[in-house]
């Protein structure tokens, strides 16, 4: 295995000593239990200072979840928040597995954080997911703004799949007639669809997230059409990305979506704009939710923290 810090190395020996299977490997019940287990094992310890309510349904969608992170003390001046998509290759995951991750953003940006439990295949292929999350943008915009109508204080944000689906609200939210978020967070994103890459080949197999799970999430979500071109699948594809949020692109050295992430951030700032590409040493995919084991995932965590205080200036700043 290449370059693999000591830490997830042994996760890993871990999981092979346990026999852990792929999730590729396991009807999708199954594979979801197992990514939640496994994600309970090795995160933090929640944050007991944060309120959390979900709210009401939507009675156009009320498949939709949407929680509600408040801090305990918000941030002198600050408006606005983050709202947050979670991992799982649009297959697996749900609110509870970024449950610990939105406490802390909450906690330590001082703001409050939204987290949307979006449509999984492939009971329900794409474009549900893309479709929650703008549905999901729209209602908590106004609450994110305090009621007005300006999105310069509001950040989208998410890993793997979730950090897919911030990337294309920012595309797509012009088109929707909603302002766009003045920041976003994009750990580790899938950017390219099928594309191959180098990254893709030399961590196809042993670095936690394997090739033929990315393929497995892909042909689940898509239900085997051919969506690389299709940019609310494979963002890389957007014949305009000028205007695009400010962005913090995290990824993890040893993940076949290594590539993905290096893309995005080289075709985001071709494109003119403003853009932060964090690469972690010795990293896996889903190292970001392994703070409870891993000291870098702490790092990348505070990296992002210092990112959105950056990009969400307070009034005292003249933004209105």
């Amino acid at each position: 295995m290449h370059g693999l810090d000591p830490d997830v190395a042994r996760i890993l020996d871990g999981m092979r000593r346990n026999k852990t299977p792929a999730l590729s490997t396991q009807p999708i019940e199954a594979a979801r239990r197992t990514y939640d287990k496994g994600l309970r094992l090795l995160d933090l310890a929640p944050d007991p200072g944060v309120a959390v309510r979900d709210l009401p349904p939507d009675p156009a969608a009320d498949h939709l979840q949407i929680r509600e992170y408040l801090p305990a003390q918000r941030s002198p001046g600050a408006l606005g928040g983050l709202l947050w998509f979670h991992g799982g290759g649009y297959c697996v995951g749900s609110i509870e597995t970024s449950d610990i991750v939105c406490r802390m953003f909450a906690a330590r940006c001082g703001v409050p954080v939204y987290s949307v439990g979006y449509r999984l295949a492939p009971e329900h292929p794409f474009p549900a997911a893309v479709d929650d999350a703008l549905r999901a943008y729209r209602r908590v915009l106004p609450q994110l703004c305090g009621g007005a109508t300006s999105s310069q204080r509001v950040a989208v944000g998410g890993d793997s799949a979730g950090g897919t689906l911030a990337a294309v609200v920012s595309l797509l939210a012009p088109e929707a007639d909603l302002p766009p978020p003045a920041a976003q967070v994009l750990v580790y994103p899938g950017t390219i669809g099928h594309r191959p890459s180098a990254s893709k080949e030399r961590y196809a197999e042993g670095h936690f997230l394997t090739l033929s799970d990315v393929d497995w999430f892909y042909r689940n979500y898509t239900r085997g059409r051919d969506l690389d071109d299709d940019p609310r699948f494979a963002p890389i594809a957007a014949r305009n990305l000028r205007a695009q949020p400010r962005s913090l692109i995290i990824a993890a050295q040893c993940d076949p979506l290594a590539d993905d992430a290096r893309a995005y951030a080289d075709a985001l700032a071709s494109a003119g704009n403003e853009v932060q590409h964090e690469v972690f040493p010795g990293m896996i995919h889903g190292f970001f939710n392994m703070g409870g084991v891993v000291p870098a995932a702490l790092e990348a965590h505070a990296v992002a923290i210092r990112f959105l205080t950056d990009a969400m200036p307070h009034p005292a700043a003249g933004v209105a």
